[in-house]
């Protein structure tokens, strides 16, 4: 095996990524297996010079894919090579309504992944694509991923080679597509040539825009999808990064009658328009634009409706809040607003799995998601709740307050408002993930009961969450916490942290703790600590940092492997 190793090296001709790509598609095979491999090289003519050869030797490596794994890989063919990284979340939604996933199959507690992060991670094994991990705690294991230049190359040939996707190229002249390519990307930066494309609508199921430009974008689509009524079959619209300021949207959108899936995530749209209602059989509905949009009250009508995600901040059409009610299929539904939305519709969505919520602090709308959490105990796998402007002064709120942290089917918390002392015989789940309280005004050192959580990652405090001049982590506290914020605490003086405290943490942040003029020591035996960010910080503390971190150490490289990354800022 030594000596068929070292002829698969040589005929790599010197690129590490072919070695890496051959090497991880061997990594499980036999002696026999590793012999046709060598043939299949030695195979290639030799006439063909060192580039071409490279392309041959990653094309046979994406041919001894399992078969399951290339439809993912060459749905990554469909992004723009400006991409920087491409969202796993997107890529599940628009896999999952390829069905190239199971639609049921999101991460459940405890599970590591699921079956798009686990085709992903199989591919990164295989040296085909580069992950990147999410930095804090959410329901997704990578953040995104990308491909190397020579990978993408080969992803877009073998696409077009098998008529699994073509990408609408302006200088491809007027040569029209084959009649079976059912997937069609639309690169919107290459069109300021000018020039279009024969698209043959009729056999198009998935049409992918996508716009990556800095500068002032066209008033006009290209030609091929100025209109899109004769997109008869198409079961995805994705729209990314489009700017509807500029483009108004498609003629002939309402004759879509069988989509399935629609995103305009990442784009600028003012409005929603209510041509949507006309969508009976939608399943995905993306609105997480880039701005402010109004929703029109029209979502009810969509009943096949599993997943619906709300901008981040929108607005009603109208004074009535928009209605969910009769969505009993729906499974994932993020940044619903109490402001914006009718609390009542949430007790009735008994197949919710994943719920973020922005409340604004009024009793019945927590009375609500406190029974949605309820009903849905046995399938509520993720819930995400933040509630703004909630001030606790009366015996009411602390009941609601003791009822939210002792949930155990709530993940991830954020609290803006006075609490003051948390409420007498308190039991905190133990499942939070994520706690984030702001303002709280707390008399006492939150850290002995925060820290006993067993699961919580993140923690931040903020804006005076402690009014208190002392705050320790004791040696058993925070077991997984990986990232930890203390921001505008203007009383806290002293911060001690035992050895064995926070053995996890990777990520550190402060700002603005006027009175705090040093790290504690017991921070150099937290041995994960990749960052420190220090921001708005007293002179006395910065000067302080070197030596609290490294300790008394002399020896430089034991020192710099150990060493975190620390950021100052003003």
């Amino acid at each position: 095996m030594k000596g068929i190793g070292r002829e698969i090296v040589r005929s790599c001709q010197g690129s590490p990524l072919a070695v890496a790509v051959m090497g991880a598609s061997l990594q499980k095979s036999n002696l026999g297996e590793w012999q046709r491999v060598l043939n299949a090289l030695e195979s290639i003519e030799e006439e063909q010079g060192p580039e071409e050869k490279v392309e041959r030797i990653l094309a046979l490596s994406y041919s001894r894919l399992p078969h399951y794994l290339k439809p993912c890989f060459l749905y990554l063919g469909h992004f723009p090579e400006e991409y920087e990284g491409i969202q796993v979340e997107k890529l599940y939604l628009l896999l999952m309504s390829e069905g190239f996933v199971p639609m049921t199959d999101v991460r459940k507690k405890g599970k590591k992944m699921d079956s798009t992060e686990s085709h992903l991670s199989d591919l990164a094994h295989r040296s085909l694509l580069e992950m990147q991990e999410e930095e804090e705690p959410k329901f997704r294991m990578f953040k995104s991923c990308r491909l190397h230049d020579l990978i993408r190359e080969l992803c877009t040939h073998k696409g077009k080679e098998e008529e699994f996707f073509e990408i609408a190229d302006p200088g491809n002249g007027n040569k029209p597509f084959p009649s079976r390519t059912p997937r069609l990307a639309i690169h919107l930066n290459k069109y300021d040539e000018g020039g279009s494309n024969h698209v043959d609508k009729a056999n198009v199921r998935s049409l992918l825009v996508f716009d990556t430009r800095d500068s002032q974008p066209k008033s006009s689509w290209p030609q091929e999808i100025s209109d899109l009524k004769d997109f008869k079959i198409l079961r995805i619209l994705h729209f990314d990064g489009v700017d509807f300021r500029a483009r108004q949207l498609q003629k002939g959108m309402e004759k879509l009658a069988y989509l399935r899936y629609l995103s305009f995530q990442g784009c600028y749209l003012d409005k929603l328009p209510t041509v949507i209602s006309n969508f009976l059989y939608l399943e995905i509905l993306d609105l997480r634009v880039r701005r402010r949009m109004i929703v029109p009250n029209v979502l009810s009508k969509m009943k096949r409706l599993r997943h619906l995600y709300f901008p981040v901040t929108f607005a009603r059409e109208g004074q009535e809040k928009l209605s969910l009610d009769g969505l009993i299929k729906l499974e994932v539904l993020e940044n619903f607003d109490t402001e914006m939305c009718n609390s009542k519709d949430l007790p009735k969505l008994e197949k919710l799995r994943i719920l973020r919520v922005i409340a604004q602090g009024n009793e019945e709308d927590l009375d609500m998601i406190i029974k949605c959490m309820e009903t849905n105990s046995s399938e509520l796998q993720l819930s995400f709740l933040d509630i703004r402007k909630f001030d606790c002064y009366s015996s009411e709120r602390l009941s609601i307050l003791k009822l939210l942290l002792s949930c155990q089917n709530l993940d991830v918390v954020h609290i803006e408002g006075h609490i003051g002392k948390l409420p007498e015989g308190l039991k905190i789940s133990d499942n939070f993930m994520q706690i984030v309280l702001n303002g709280s005004e707390l008399n006492e050192d939150p850290m002995p009961i925060l820290g006993a959580l067993p699961n919580l990652r993140s923690l931040v405090l903020s804006n005076d969450a402690y009014e208190g001049k002392e705050m320790k982590c004791s040696a058993s506290n925070f077991p997984q916490l990986r990232c930890l914020k203390l921001l505008t605490l203007h009383y806290l003086e002293t911060w001690k942290v035992d050895e064995g405290s926070m053995q996890n943490l990777s990520t550190l942040a402060i700002d603005k703790c006027s009175k705090l003029t040093m790290l504690p020591p017991g921070l150099k035996f937290a041995k994960n600590l990749k960052e420190v960010k220090v921001v708005s910080m007293n002179k006395e503390f910065v000067n302080s940092i070197n030596e609290q971190i490294y300790g008394e150490e002399k020896d430089c490289a034991s020192r710099s492997r150990r060493m975190p990354i620390i950021v100052l800022e003003n």
